[in-house]
């Protein structure tokens, strides 16, 4: 290959198709190998670089996916589809002049996502220590994140935590409901009862009350029982898969709508029952790895239900350190949101 040459992915799954790179001549030698075509520009005509992110949108805008063939688990492009492929060409030095405002944004946003992947990174790191040291006031009655020196540990069937902790069942401090579906003609796609639904949240994220697609809304109040509130944590219940029941838990820590917003039945909502339990401390402990391990064991034919919820086994400091924990996390996590949302405006 040679500087300026694209590497486009012709035959792939449909989620993979049209992925494409531009070969800056990293190494001094590279050889690409099949399911691939190699587009080698005309340099009197078109600047690499703005035909790569010519291809970058294509597949964005899903006009890769438009002109392929289909077949069992695959999808391709021939050549001949890719040479009749019309394509914008502005003169060659506004080629260049857009392609560096493009690539200046690329930049941005793969600076972004680094510093996302860091943050999170420091999460689950900090997840684990505060779970299992937990925190404690200094001299000067300051907040500190706990250590082998500072914390004496105990056994326990959660593993080690303090000495001081409490271990209950989910179930003795928190209200776990299943949610209900709507009924196909009670949905909306105009503003009215917002619905939340599996794909308004991301694993270990925020619940997004901003309307996501069609069928958003819907026309009936469903019910005092089903309305979310603020603290609510949501955990998938049902799905195609059973490797993901369980495994996708939501805190609802933003309402953008004084309307009231219910839950569908594929989601289970957990609530703390009374001021002795702080509902960030337990989001973040049911988003360890060891939890959801203990909560995918509960999972039976697909399905997670709420009587089984109720006895995984949570830690239970004093409330005054739970909040501390939790706004620890909470720190962490808005951090992570506010670059996410600076990564969307890119």
């Amino acid at each position: 290959m040679e500087v300026g040459d694209i590497l486009i992915s012709h035959i792939n799954s449909e989620p993979q198709l049209g992925n494409c790179c531009l070969y800056k001549g990293e190494l001094s030698t590279l050889i690409h190998g099949m399911n691939l075509l190699r587009i080698k520009p005309d340099r009197n005509f078109i600047f690499s670089e703005f035909l790569y992110f010519t291809f970058l949108e294509y597949k964005l805008k899903g006009i890769f996916i438009s002109i392929a063939s289909r077949a069992v688990n695959q999808a391709s492009i021939n050549q001949q589809k890719f040479k009749n492929l019309p394509i914008p060409l502005p003169p060659l030095e506004e080629q260049k002049a857009i392609a560096e405002v493009l690539r200046a944004i690329q930049d941005a946003k793969e600076k972004t996502e680094a510093v996302i992947k860091a943050t999170k990174e420091l999460r689950k790191s900090m997840m684990k220590q505060l779970f299992t040291y937990g925190v404690y006031k200094d001299e000067s009655r300051e907040w500190k994140i706990g250590d082998q020196g500072t914390v004496e540990l105990k056994e326990t069937e959660i593993g080690l935590i303090p000495r001081h902790w409490q271990v209950v069942k989910l179930g003795d401090v928190y209200e776990i409901i299943q949610g209900k579906t709507p009924k196909k003609d009670e949905y909306s796609n105009y503003p009215g009862h917002r619905i939340i639904k599996v794909k308004d949240f991301e694993d270990g994220g925020f619940v997004n009350n901003a309307p996501l697609g069609e069928r958003s809304f819907v026309i009936n109040d469903l019910g005092e029982r089903y309305r979310l509130k603020y603290g609510d944590i949501l955990i998938l219940s049902a799905g195609h898969s059973s490797e993901v029941v369980g495994q996708k838990i939501g805190g609802v820590f933003y309402l953008e709508t004084k309307e009231p917003t219910f839950f569908v039945a594929e989601l289970i909502r957990v609530r703390a029952k009374e001021d002795q339990s702080n509902t960030y401390f337990c989001f973040g402990f049911l988003n360890l790895n060891t939890t959801k391990k203990k909560i995918r064991e509960e999972v039976k034919g697909g399905h997670l239900y709420p009587r089984d919820m109720k006895d995984i086994l949570i830690p239970l400091p004093p409330l005054e350190e739970q909040k501390a924990i939790a706004d620890i996390l909470l720190t962490i996590d808005e951090k992570i949101q506010k670059e996410e949302a600076k990564k969307k405006s890119y």
